[in-house]
């Protein structure tokens, strides 16, 4: 059978209306916020001190349960004897050893029995990676924004507020141990993408930056209808695809949401950990009827076996009273 894609870009459409409608009436099955989105106590969003807290942990973001490390981080934080740890300019007066033990105080920092302990399940790429030195990345993360008053802005700034100029950077030596190797500049796109939540702060050029693809993204592109057909990722670049499909959709005459392609990432995220993960059981899914685009719910299955991937998504045809509901 020939291996092929089918792109739909209506379906897709109507996926984000219908996701980011759900997340504003918070109607996205039991989320009510998103783990950086609950600051710690007498944090202020969009103060440098925010800024500077997001910073940070996103540095250390990875192989990680979100839930569990930014709750750890608030709890860090909301520890009078070390909220220093997220001040730049007073957490490198304190010796390395220091550091380590008060990090490690409420779990910000994991060793890696630790990590293994939260279940979280590595392909056989990722082993290599889980070794990273969370310690050095914070420390390193530090001496970066003490170069720049300990200003988030600033740092910002020193790159012109350019996006493509800051993940170049970034990537490259001497700054690119500010962030782990692991899937390095994914995570540099999502610290930008929760800095831009605040309003404050211009970045600029986020449109010409494909979407960040992983996982969930590919299996609520998929499991929603917006991409179906059959492909492996030997033949097929699947991430690729999915993110040219999402980065080509701002062009369709039928597009007027206000969301460059990368901002795409957060709500298909979404569907995708709180949706398909739980709900879905081989070819059909139980949460249909609490899912914002449950009547889009695709039959098939996507297995990964390592680094290898296979689709074999049919798309669900959808009732026309639901698409006028959608008008």
């Amino acid at each position: 059978m020939a291996k092929k894609l089918i792109t739909d870009t209506k379906r897709g459409i109507l996926t984000l209306k219908r996701l980011i409608k759900a997340y504003n009436d918070k109607k996205f099955f039991n989320l009510v916020k998103l783990p950086e989105e609950i600051l710690p106590e007498n944090l202020e969003k969009g103060t440098n001190a925010h800024l500077l807290f997001l910073t940070l942990v996103s540095s250390i973001g990875y192989l990680r349960k979100e839930e569990l490390l930014w709750n750890a981080a608030r709890e860090t934080y909301e520890d009078d004897d070390l909220r220093y740890l997220f001040f730049p300019d007073q957490i490198l007066n304190h010796p390395l050893e220091k550091i380590e033990h008060d990090l490690k105080e409420w779990s910000l920092l994991l060793s890696l029995k630790s990590i293994k302990n939260d279940k979280i399940k590595f392909k056989s790429v990722d082993r290599r990676t889980i070794k990273e030195n969370d310690l050095a990345i914070w420390i390193n993360m530090s001496n970066l924004l003490k170069t720049y008053d300990s200003s988030v802005v600033k740092l910002l700034e020193a790159y012109d507020m350019d996006a493509l100029k800051i993940i170049d950077v970034f990537t490259q030596v001497p700054l690119e141990n500010c962030f782990p190797n692991y899937q390095k500049k994914e995570k540099i796109i999502i610290w930008l993408l929760r800095l831009k939540e605040d309003e404050s702060l211009p970045i600029i050029n986020f449109d010409k930056i494909p979407m960040p693809v992983n996982y969930h993204v590919i299996r609520a592109t998929c499991f929603s209808g917006s991409v179906t057909g059959i492909a492996n990722s030997i033949e097929s670049d699947i991430p690729k695809l999915i993110a040219e499909y999402w980065f080509e959709m701002v062009e369709d005459k039928d597009y007027d949401l206000n969301l460059n392609p990368i901002e795409f990432e957060r709500y298909l995220w979404l569907l995708s950990k709180y949706g398909c993960s739980k709900g879905r059981q081989g070819y059909n899914c139980s949460f249909t009827k609490d899912c914002p685009v449950g009547d889009f719910c695709s039959r098939g299955e996507i297995k990964i076996l390592n680094t290898y991937m296979t689709i074999d998504i049919v798309q669900s045809k959808i009732k026309e009273n639901s698409l006028e509901e959608d008008e």
